[in-house]
Parts: C-alpha cells; sequence; structure tokens
C-alpha cells in the first residue's frame, strides 16, 4: 500500500455519475483498443507525496468562512522514462468527498499497477471518492499523452485550442477588489455572505469604476425564490454573464420557473451532482453547467458531459477548485478541447493567482486568456 500522512476530519460525500474511463469522443484514442495493445506491457509505480499551499489572502468559501490554505496530495505515475501527475485536492462544498475519505482511499491505492486493465478496474472502485479519481485518471491520461508526444487536449480533440478566455476573481462583492482589466473581461464574485439588497449596491458601486467588464456571480445557494426575484430586477440593469446556484434549496421546478422570469443566464454547480446530470440534461431548467472534474471524477467523464450539455444546447464553463498548478494545467486542457466545440467562453481557470507558493508554474494568463504551449502531457511538470 501506498504511504502518506495528512488527514483531517470528516463530512459529507457526493458520489459522481458513472462514464466507462475508457470512453473518449472524436476516435483520438480508444483505451478499450489500447488496452488490448502496448498497454498491456504497463508497468506504473504509483507515488503519492502530501502538501500545503499557503494562500495570498483567504479565499472565500461557499457560505460564510474563508479557507487559509491549500492542502491535497500529488500523484505521481511513472511508467519507463515517463511520469504523469495529477492533483487530488477534496472540496467537500463543492461537491468532492472529503479529506478523510480521499486520506482512506489513496492509503488503498497500490503501489504498483502491471497493466491498463488493472488501472481501469481500480478507477471504478473509486466512485465514492471523485477527487481520488480524478487525480489518478488525470496522472494516467498525463502519462499517456506524454508517451504520445501530444498536449493531454489534443486526446480529447484534434482541434482544441491553445488559448482559453479566463474569468478573473473579484472576491466578495462587498470586498472586492480594484482591478485593472482588458475590456469585455468577466470577473467572478461571491454572494451571501450579506444581505442580498446589500450586495447588489456593492455590485452597482462596483460596476460604476469598471465600465466594459461583466459580471459573473455565484449566489452559493443562500437565496429563497422570492429574493432571487427581486435581486434579479436589480441585477438585470448590470452587465452580468451569469449568476450560479441561485436557491437554498434547488429543485428543477424551481430553477425552470427563475431562469423564465430572468433574462440572466442561470448555472448549476455543485447541485448538478444533487439533482443528477442526467435528469438535468434532459429538462434543462437552466442555461448553463459549471463542470469541476475532481466533483465529476475525471476529465473523461467531464468531457463526455461537457459534449452532452452542448449538445443540449447549455453553456459548459470548466472550472478548478483552487488546487496546485498540476490540477488548474490538466484543467485547462480539458478547457482547451470545449473550446474547440464551443469557443468564446469563459472559464474558471484563474484560481492560483490566489496561491503564495506553488508546486510549479501554472499557465500564463495573458489579456485575460490562459496560454497553453506544445508541451506534451499536461505541460506541468512539478
Amino acid at each position: 500500500m501506498i504511504q502518506f500522512t495528512g488527514q483531517c476530519p470528516a463530512t459529507g460525500t457526493t458520489p459522481p455519475s458513472r462514464l466507462s474511463v475508457c470512453h473518449l469522443a472524436q476516435g483520438r484514442i480508444d483505451l478499450n483498443q489500447s488496452c488490448c495493445s502496448s498497454v498491456r506491457n504497463l508497468f506504473a509505480r504509483l507515488h503519492i507525496q502530501p502538501y500545503r499551499l499557503p494562500l495570498k489572502a483567504p479565499w472565500p468559501a461557499a457560505v460564510g468562512g474563508c479557507r487559509q490554505e491549500v492542502e491535497g496530495w500529488l500523484l505521481r505515475l511513472t511508467d519507463d522514462d515517463f511520469t504523469g501527475h495529477g492533483d487530488c485536492c477534496p472540496l467537500p462544498e463543492a461537491g468532492t468527498e472529503n479529506r478523510q475519505a480521499a486520506a482512506d482511499a489513496l492509503a488503498d491505492l497500490p503501489a504498483t499497477l502491471a497493466s491498463r486493465t488493472d488501472l481501469i478496474a481500480l478507477l471504478d472502485t473509486l466512485e465514492t471518492t471523485p477527487a481520488v479519481r480524478c487525480a489518478l485518471e488525470t496522472a494516467w491520461l498525463d502519462l499517456e499523452s506524454r508517451k504520445r508526444r501530444l498536449p493531454l487536449r489534443k486526446l480529447l480533440h484534434a482541434d482544441a485550442s491553445d488559448t482559453v478566455a479566463v474569468n478573473h476573481l473579484g472576491g466578495r462583492a462587498c470586498k472586492a477588489r480594484n482591478l485593472r482589466l482588458p475590456n469585455r473581461s468577466v470577473v467572478k464574485f461571491k454572494l451571501g455572505s450579506r444581505d442580498w439588497q446589500e450586495e447588489c449596491r456593492c455590485l452597482e458601486k462596483w460596476v460604476a469604476i469598471h465600465p466594459g467588464i461583466r459580471l459573473r456571480l455565484d449566489v452559493n445557494g443562500v437565496w429563497e425564490e422570492r429574493q432571487a426575484r427581486a435581486a434579479f430586477e436589480i441585477l438585470e440593469a448590470l452587465p452580468v454573464d451569469l449568476i450560479e446556484e441561485p436557491l437554498r434549496r434547488p429543485t428543477l421546478d424551481g430553477l425552470a420557473r427563475l431562469q423564465a422570469a430572468t433574462t440572466i443566464p442561470l448555472a448549476l454547480d455543485e447541485s448538478l451532482h444533487v439533482l443528477g446530470t442526467d435528469v438535468v440534461l434532459a429538462h434543462k431548467p437552466v442555461s448553463a453547467l459549471v463542470i469541476k472534474p475532481a466533483a465529476v471524477g475525471g476529465l473523461l467523464r467531464s468531457w463526455d458531459l461537457a459534449r452532452r450539455a452542448l449538445t443540449a444546447g447549455l453553456r459548459v464553463i470548466i472550472t478548478s477548485m483552487g488546487e496546485s498548478a498540476v490540477g488548474v494545467a490538466a484543467t485547462a486542457q480539458l478547457a482547451a478541447a470545449v473550446e474547440a466545440l464551443a469557443p468564446g467562453e469563459h472559464h474558471g481557470l484563474a484560481t492560483s493567482t490566489w496561491l503564495a507558493r506553488d508546486l510549479a508554474a501554472p499557465p500564463p494568463i495573458q489579456n485575460g486568456r490562459m496560454m497553453l504551449d506544445h508541451r506534451i502531457g499536461t505541460g506541468v511538470t512539478p
């Protein structure tokens, strides 16, 4: 068994929806067929290293409180002369398992994997620990793409972009930072820590001194429907790109009523996994989905969910969760593949700016776009 240290008190867990890990679209790579070819010779060694990274400033939590640091585990999967990396950084309020569950699952992982078939079987045992599953699968995909001398995003889509537009992070609405941003930028604010009327007034003031900037608002599920409707009357006069998680008790009917009552696109994030992805895609109560690979259970499942959502006519925003540069870079590779299908979306990838120290240099952001070079794998090596 893998030996490591680092545990935290347990909270709840949200299992992801199932999707075969061997599924990849576009016919770019068929992992099922690969299991019958050279991958049988896979003999990978797994190493797990805990990490703790300080933040420049407290990170606003879902409802009240703040994160003071980022804690997780770096996974290294080595085969021959190649090494793939994955980041396990659970965040229960975002839909992952808690740290104790992640620690237990990581402790049970074998130190070596004799074949890709064994790896696929192992991933199937991690249904209730999506952050662990995502990290292990990411390390595998990073390893595979490095062997094939390709950026990981090219495994997902041959025409994956080399740049991705990102939204900037403004913090809490009434403690918003003054930002110097290019025109037409998108800035995300957290709501729900103060009275909704006060937060709307704070946003009005911020918009007045930042013309040409669009707002992305995360309500964190604290509004009742009547509060949301009242807030929309004010917010519809502002340049709001979308509003995430507007309802305290989200239901399909309640969300559909709310979306019909406003011109502002509404989005699901954490409640997507509570309501069920298949149900949400069938009923489409909102206009957009926020997809976090660590909550969904991996890059491949997230890619499949993104394609299904786009086919259903929904917007898709790929978002990181404040992980290290290893996790952000992997999530950016997914966003670059989505960009090939739905160009122009602003994805939530600018989280590295909050870290005072990181495991590696994250992909740079220039003029509101994350730049992905042609390095193989995720492009990041810690």
